[in-house]
């Protein structure tokens, strides 16, 4: 097999191959031996068929079978034996298989970037500082207790509130027909997991009570029975009942797997800087590539390019 190299660009070679006529006679029969054993012949057992009856045959499907096992088996003993950096096969231009002949074909492939390395030394760079703030360990301490609220009943007023818990009664309907409905349900009010961009509905109503009303739930409401449609609600409010948050004491961080208060809080607070130190060092890191980068042009394989799109589209 002779090979012949031509560079096409910094990241592409064209590639002429010449297969000598011995092993391209060898894949003929072999290709011819398979098909003979695979297809019937009027008078003949399978495999028992002359030769050349086969291949007058089934010509073209013989050919193109030792055509794709040549152009596979040689063109990755090419790439091995000239120590291509091969990324990707563009263009195959497959030449006339002949017996007794050479087979010839050239084949277009994009390489890794050949990359002259230039300053990388004495980058410009420098890590933020980093801290935990008192309103960061606030906002986890909240969502902590969140995590860990309960809703008691409300016996000091008799209407309703954002950030209420109200249980309910309720029956959706489109043209008389229900979509859904519920006995004894509760949600929280000002969350917009009942009646989106119509809560107001429910604000400052007396429990118990009755509401009638016509909503239009939008189109990607998590609930697609009810997405997009204009429904008729009515509702029975039965109750209200309203947040209550944890103490923040000792107790509370016992809950949380911490000895008291004061370790939980350090805990927080180391968890918050650790936090802050990857996405600095992330920071860091990222003008340090853009400062290499700026020193060292090179061209990228469009393959290379193509497929790391396809991977941000997926």
């Amino acid at each position: 097999m002779e090979v012949t190299v031509e560079e096409v660009s910094s990241v592409v070679r064209r590639l002429k191959i010449d297969v000598n006529a011995q092993r391209v006679k060898q894949e003929i029969d072999k290709v011819s031996r398979d098909v003979s054993k695979r297809v019937r012949i009027p008078g003949f057992r399978p495999g028992k068929a002359p030769r050349g009856m086969i291949e007058k045959r089934f010509w073209p499907e013989i050919s193109r079978q030792v055509v794709e096992s040549l152009v596979e088996s040689t063109l990755f003993e090419a790439v091995r034996e000239k120590d291509i950096p091969i990324v990707a096969t563009t263009d195959v231009q497959h030449g006339t298989l002949a017996k007794g002949e050479d087979y010839k074909y050239e084949v277009e492939i994009e390489v890794r970037p050949t990359i002259e390395l230039s300053e990388y030394k004495g980058l410009n760079g420098q890590k933020p500082q980093v801290e935990a703030k008192q309103d960061e360990i606030d906002a986890e301490l909240d969502r902590m207790r969140k995590a860990q609220r309960t809703f008691v009943v409300v016996d000091d007023r008799n209407t309703t509130q954002v950030g209420d818990l109200l249980s309910m009664n309720y029956t959706i309907t489109e043209d008389g027909e229900v979509l859904s409905e519920q006995e004894n349900a509760s949600f929280p009010l000002g969350e917009g997991h009942f009646l989106p961009d119509n809560e107001a509905l429910l604000i400052g109503k007396e429990v118990p009570s009755e509401i009638e009303e016509e909503v239009t739930y939008p189109e990607d409401f998590t609930v697609k029975s009810l997405a997009g449609k204009t429904v008729t609600v009515k509702i029975a409010l039965q109750e209200i009942k309203t947040e209550e948050l944890p103490a923040l004491d000792d107790a509370f961080a016992e809950e949380a797997g911490e000895e008291n208060l004061d370790a939980l809080l350090e805990k927080i607070k180391g968890q918050i800087v650790e936090r802050k130190d990857k996405e600095a060092r992330n920071f860091l890191e990222d003008k340090l590539y853009d400062s290499l980068l700026s020193n060292h042009e090179f061209e990228i394989p469009r393959s290379m390019v193509r497929q790391r799109a396809e991977r941000m589209v997926q």
